[in-house]
């Protein structure tokens, strides 16, 4: 990868960022709570350890983890 490749890349990331984060400050504005990072990373932890149903007897499999009640400020 060349020095202006780089560049762009990290040009790319950092433009991702700075849109992330004012999604974060919009959202925020609007009343709902947005996780940090550790806070999202903790939950998705917790997530990927709940439960998960059976598959059911026709093999399509369980349903997917419910959120917390609390995930991004509301139900």
């Amino acid at each position: 990868m060349s020095a202006q490749e780089t560049i762009n890349v990290i040009a790319a990331g950092l433009g991702l960022g700075i849109k992330a984060y004012e999604s974060a400050r919009r959202i925020e504005a609007a009343g709902y709570t947005v996780p940090n990072l550790l806070e999202f990373e903790n939950r998705i932890v917790k997530l990927h350890r709940l439960p998960r149903k059976t598959a059911s007897p026709s093999g399509s499999g369980g349903s997917p983890a419910q959120l917390p009640t609390d995930y991004a400020g509301h139900a």
